[in-house]
């Protein structure tokens, strides 16, 4: 059962960056907004729980990077930020 949940969440995940990637190349969001961030966010988390689960060290830094990333966009946006 384990097996299968990790893999939903790699699922979403790697559903997530795909959209995120798709979205921002044909125009639809900003690359500094919200949407392109959280999805990423979203798509690290996914990935990344995957990647420790089969013990995939070099895919587990990516994904801790990528989330760094993320995180560090979304942060840049809060209200008040004077990046945003």
């Amino acid at each position: 059962m384990v097996d299968i949940l990790v893999n939903v969440f790699g699922w979403v995940g790697a559903l997530s960056v795909l959209l995120a990637y798709f979205l921002v190349t044909t125009g639809r969001v900003p690359a500094r907004g919200w949407l392109f961030q959280s999805l990423n966010l979203l798509g690290a988390v996914g990935l990344g729980m995957v990647s420790v689960y089969y013990h995939v060290l070099p895919n587990v830094a990516l994904n801790f990077v990528w989330l760094l990333i993320a995180v560090s966009g979304l942060w840049s946006l809060r209200p008040g930020s004077d990046s945003a």
